[in-house]
């Protein structure tokens, strides 16, 4: 090859890497914008029992999302902020599911190290499919690669109580309790799930989880 010709194809390579650099710079913006806006800690996703951010915000989060996967289809986190951001309509607006659990999928394919991810892939089992063996399972990695995650701790024991697993339903909620004791979310779940077992008792010397068999 002429050097005139390996001069152009090294500049060509070179604008090359540089575009792909800037994309992921810009795509990383784009993630640290929405996670801001939806005054996310990411890795603490689905931890706090209020949410603080209005409709308005979420829809552009997802903007800012799916903007970033555009940019950089390899960023798995950007992935995960996507099916998390949709997991707040998933219940009532059409195709929201979907595209959660698509963009949830797409994370764990990309890197399966990202706890919410599988946290929302149960989260999907759970709403639309009642594998609950499946929801078992995914919420169990999440837990494991992220103890952190108030709602899966409270899913977790919904799914075991429906399932009549006792003992695995008063462990999961004894353990968010541990890791959460001031959340009135949580506690209001392990009520819950020890009412379904017929085991609560009340009065002012029962702690939050007596009874439990």
């Amino acid at each position: 090859m002429a050097s005139s010709e390996v001069a152009t194809v090294l500049a060509r390579l070179s604008a090359d890497a540089a575009g792909g650099a800037r994309e992921g710079v810009e795509a990383l913006g784009l993630f640290r914008q929405g996670t801001t806006l939806l005054h996310w800690n990411f890795d603490h996703i689905l931890q706090n029992d209020v949410n603080r951010t209005g409709v308005a915000e979420v829809r552009q989060a997802i903007r800012f999302f799916e903007r970033a996967v555009q940019l950089n289809p390899g960023y798995a986190r950007a992935h995960a902020a996507l099916a998390q951001s949709y997991s707040m309509f998933s219940e009532g607006e059409p195709g929201a599911a979907e595209k959660m659990t698509l963009a949830a999928n797409r994370a764990l394919a990309l890197d399966q190290s990202i706890a919410p991810a599988h946290a929302l892939v149960g989260y999907a089992k759970f709403l639309h499919e009642w594998d609950f063996g499946g929801v078992e399972q995914a919420f169990a990695r999440a837990l494991e690669l992220q103890p952190r995650l108030l709602g899966v701790h409270r899913l977790s024991g919904d799914v075991a109580s429906m399932r009549d697993h006792k003992k695995l339903a008063a462990e999961a909620m004894r353990l968010g309790r541990r890791i959460f004791p001031d959340s009135p979310g949580m506690a209001v779940a392990e009520a819950a799930v020890m009412y379904h077992a017929g085991v609560w008792k009340s009065g002012p010397d029962s702690p939050p989880h007596a009874g439990y068999v």
